[in-house]
């Protein structure tokens, strides 16, 4: 009955397998009808018991015309006719090295039925899924959003109400700009619990990957997360800057160099050390260190994508890249997850103990 088998020291043999058993598992994920976070499919789709396919697009039509019909208390009791309330699974994966996943989050991947999962969770974290899961992409990126968060709270609703164990897998936690707080509000307001696994959140899992602490006696006493996305409408304002404080900026690429005029003009220094990570924690990995005055120009220069994530403070200077101007790859050695993707009874096939965490 055991959930998760431990990794024998000493013994190749059994590396040897739980490696062959990975690499068979990720065969194995192409013909899932899973598709790969930093590709969505133009129309995703569903793949039910029957092997037969149900359009999402047509489901959601569907479920937002009998939204608009029968209202939230209508919603409401639909979904506690059952004397067992549904219940969403809320997970988070960490800022995107699977080694760095908790047990908690394995364990629900491992068990769920169906999958609603982000962009920024990769396909070596979907590999240790529950391989006869329904995996459904709904990620966002500026520009291309799959589906908008209202249709994500309809999907959450429609499958924990037919009593299915349904995760909604977030990179990073998901209490942290994961919008995991608009979710819950929605379940709950029509009867379905919640529970929340946190996460390693980017900027403690990257920061950990730089050798950077973000706290440091007599260099930084604080540390402000900020999100450089703004709704529609709204200005990006820093607020009040502290050189005695950690900055990190979150989805703060297409606004990096706004970010910096805006630190600049309330106070901090030009000289003030700034590093921005690109895929973090992950073999994408790339690193732009910089001085605030010049941090912009670099990032530009280096082409950075989304999700990129910036550093700002004195404890920059105790990072082990600073110093050069771009580094590419991991700076700590990788982990095997091989060992994470064993189960009871075979690699993720639905055969792990469904008892619940509490």
């Amino acid at each position: 009955m055991a959930f998760i088998t431990p990794l024998p020291l000493g013994r190749p043999a059994a590396h040897a397998s739980r490696s062959r058993a990975l690499a068979n598992s990720r065969k194995q994920l192409c013909t899932r009808r899973v598709w790969h976070a930093n590709a969505p499919p133009p129309h995703a789709r569903l793949q039910d018991d029957a092997h037969s396919q149900l359009s999402i697009d047509t489901l959601l039509s569907h479920l937002r015309e009998q939204h608009g019909k029968r209202g939230v208390q209508a919603l409401r009791q639909a979904s506690t006719q059952s004397s067992v309330p549904p219940k969403v699974h809320l997970v988070g994966t960490g800022p995107g090295d699977a080694s760095l996943l908790t047990l908690r989050s394995l364990h629900h991947m491992q068990t769920a039925d169906v999958i609603l999962y982000d962009r920024l969770v990769s396909s070596e974290i979907l590999t240790l899924c529950n391989r006869n899961a329904q995996l459904i992409y709904v990620g966002k990126q500026s520009g291309f959003h799959t589906r908008s968060q209202e249709d994500i709270h309809l999907l959450l609703n429609f499958f924990s109400a037919r009593h299915q164990k349904v995760v909604r897998l977030k990179g990073g936690d998901p209490f942290v700009f994961g919008r995991g707080g608009e979710e819950v509000d929605f379940l709950e307001s029509r009867g379905t619990s919640v529970c929340v696994t946190a996460g390693i959140t980017a900027a403690a899992g990257i920061a950990a990957e730089l050798g950077m602490p973000l706290t440091k006696r007599n260099v930084a006493d604080s540390v402000r997360f900020i999100t450089g996305h703004t709704q529609q409408g709204r200005q990006l304002d820093v607020g009040a800057v502290d050189e005695r404080t950690t900055y990190v900026v979150y989805m703060g690429l297409q606004q990096l160099k706004a970010v910096a005029e805006q630190m600049a003009v309330r106070g901090l220094r030009a000289d003030t050390p700034c590093v921005a990570v690109q895929d973090g924690t992950t073999r994408r990995q790339r690193i732009v260190c910089g001085e605030l005055s010049e941090i912009g120009r670099r990032v530009e220069a280096a082409r950075l994508q989304s999700p990129t994530l910036l550093f700002v403070g004195k404890v920059v200077r105790l990072a082990k890249v600073w110093g050069l101007e771009l580094v590419e790859g991991r700076l700590l050695e990788e982990v095997d997850v091989s060992v994470m993707a064993v189960v009871a009874d075979g690699l993720g096939g639905g055969a792990a103990p469904r008892s619940e965490l509490r």
